[in-house]
């Protein structure tokens, strides 16, 4: 499992925060080996390449809000959202793909 969190905790154990989980192992299809070259490469990816990113993550990751205090954490699941490059990055940079 892979876990991407973006946000603040603050001194006193507020939350806020966006995570985003993967629940397996990114799938290698030809497309998605594709997507993760091209990304390796530029140091801006245009927009059209994070949303077929975004595509190919859809089915394997879950958004989440993450709020309240530390000792008693409110979490959302958000339907619908766009990863931002950073997350894309994150998951198909860093995990198993050969």
């Amino acid at each position: 499992m892979q876990i991407y969190a973006q946000g603040n905790v603050s001194l006193a154990g507020r939350l806020n925060l966006s995570v985003v989980v993967n629940t397996g192992q990114i799938n290698s299809t030809p497309a998605v080996l594709l997507v993760a070259a091209r990304l390796s490469t530029l140091v801006a990816p245009p927009v059209g390449l994070l949303l077929e990113a975004n595509q190919l993550l859809s089915n394997q990751v879950v958004y989440l809000d993450v709020t309240g205090t530390v000792h008693s954490p409110t979490v959302r699941v958000r339907p619908l959202p766009t990863l931002e490059e950073e997350a894309v990055r994150f998951f198909l940079l860093q995990g198993p793909i050969p």
